[in-house]
């Protein structure tokens, strides 16, 4: 019988070019997939922001009906750290300035600057809704939209754009993307 005699220098792994080639090959994957693994995270920002507007609003809605006294949201899209919404007690008389308004919730994560959200009042009127959950058509128009965009994508226009638009004086509800959002 034959023995094989092992020398003692072979060592059993990779070489430095394998190696190298599997990392060219992740670098490559990765390159492939970033874009969409970005795009998924960014469009899941501006859905989650999106609920959280049309809850708010919806909220409102409800709460007005259910205390009989008219309630109006505001939005502060000027605020340094992230735009935010506040539901008030809506009182013709006295307007509250944005300083005094204690029940701010900030829209979207709390990183700063994340969303962008816009609505489209130029002036930035309220949206009220009256003691029966419709808009005050005194101070509300209907179509009333809130836009929400990634920050980053602000000047862009290609980046993806959610909103909801309140299309009746009734206060009916609706969600919409992208051109709906013009």
């Amino acid at each position: 019988m034959k023995r094989r005699n092992r020398s003692k220098n072979t060592i059993a792994g990779f070489t430095l070019i394998e190696g190298l080639v599997v990392l060219l090959m992740i670098a490559v994957l990765f390159a492939i997939a970033a874009p969409s693994w970005l795009a998924l995270i960014n469009n899941q920002r501006i859905g989650t922001a999106r609920g959280q507007v049309f809850e708010v609003l919806r909220s409102a809605q409800d709460e007005a009906k259910r205390t009989k006294v008219s309630r109006e949201v505001r939005f502060d899209t000027t605020s340094p750290s992230a735009p935010r919404v506040a539901i008030l007690p809506y009182k013709p008389a006295s307007p509250i300035p944005n300083a005094n308004v204690n029940n701010w919730q900030a829209i979207g994560e709390t990183r700063p600057k994340s969303v962008k959200v816009t609505t489209s009042s130029a002036n930035g009127n309220p949206i009220i809704f009256d003691t029966y959950g419709n808009l005050d058509p005194t101070n509300s128009t209907a179509n009333y939209k809130v836009t929400i965009q990634i920050a980053s994508a602000q000047n862009a226009t290609s980046g993806s754009r959610r909103c909801v638009i309140v299309k009746t004086l009734l206060g009916a509800m609706a969600e919409g993307k992208d051109a709906e959002c013009n």
